[in-house]
């Protein structure tokens, strides 16, 4: 077990902006792209960088800065309809931890947003409605490794059971007392562990990141993008079931939309000057010593 590495895991929906946890903005864009394989792949990755969330970078440039520990990062998400789907084609893969939890291992980040897929396709336990899944999904981690200037795309950790962050430390090999995780749900998580002293001192709860949080300036700048590269103008026609299940689904309030009734993107629903920042002081208050000696 590693003594020289802090995990840092961070929930995939704090990572990012996309939509909540149906993913609108990759929903549309991907059905636009026919799944990210036809037009401007610039655009596209372009468009993930604009999904994330910078207070991510800043959280893991303050440990990095504050310690010489190697730092991991991995993304954790309870996305059940993946491990399901996985699940019924082959649970017996190596990509399967448990029966409700997979794990992808990090590539090379040159790879590219495919690289969930890839391992799953490499496995065998992979489908179309599979691969769309994991490639909306890695390309978000992939574009959050990019941004955070990792040389690889970072693992993902996919269950449909409890967040423990214990159990992915173990899994990775990396000492429990030195793993962290990130979410906004933290006090849910730290629950269903059992309110133990060490769940609320590893799971650090973080502001939501969403249409409501999200920057002006990074709203702006991601409307922008999304108006000149990915259009709106009759998607209500060419894709009226997708429309519908974003514009006319009751159990889908209005402000988690990315698009309007009329057909327009729409990202910020506050004009916020800033989004709030991550508090990773209990990480560095728990390694205090030895990540300062003088301390």
């Amino acid at each position: 077990m590693s003594e020289e590495i802090i995990l840092v895991a961070a929930d995939v929906d704090q990572a990012a902006v996309i939509g909540g946890d149906t993913g609108d903005i990759m929903r549309i864009v991907g059905r636009y792209t026919e799944n990210f394989t036809k037009g401007d792949p610039a655009a596209v990755e372009e468009l993930a960088k604009l999904l994330i969330n910078p207070r991510l970078s800043d959280a893991v440039e303050a440990i990095k800065k504050s310690t010489q520990k190697e730092i991991l990062v991995v993304f954790y998400t309870q996305k059940g309809k993946i491990v399901d789907m996985m699940g019924k084609k082959d649970i017996m893969s190596p990509v399967f931890v448990t029966s409700v939890t997979t794990y992808f291992e990090p590539a090379d980040i040159n790879e590219g947003l495919t690289y969930l897929s890839r391992q799953a396709e490499a496995h065998q336990c992979c489908t179309p409605e599979i691969k769309r899944e994991l490639d909306r999904l890695g390309l978000v981690t992939w574009a959050a490794s990019k941004t955070l200037n990792l040389p690889y795309a970072a693992g993902v950790y996919i269950t449909s059971g409890i967040k423990n962050i214990g159990h992915i430390a173990e899994y990775l090999g990396v000492s429990q007392d030195a793993a962290y995780l990130f979410d906004d749900k933290g006090l849910e998580h730290i629950k269903n562990m059992g309110n133990t002293p060490y769940a609320k001192e590893h799971i650090i709860t973080v502001p939501a990141f969403n249409f409501s949080t999200i920057s002006k300036a990074q709203s702006d700048e991601l409307e922008d993008h999304l108006e000149h590269h990915f259009p709106l103008a009759g998607f209500d026609a060419a894709y009226p079931e997708l429309y519908a299940d974003i514009c006319k689904n009751p159990g889908w309030p209005a402000v988690n939309w990315c698009i309007t009734a009329a057909c327009k993107w729409h990202i910020a629903k506050k004009r916020n000057l800033t989004s709030e920042i991550w508090d990773v002081s209990n990480v560095l208050a728990l390694h205090a010593q030895e990540l300062n000696p003088l301390v």
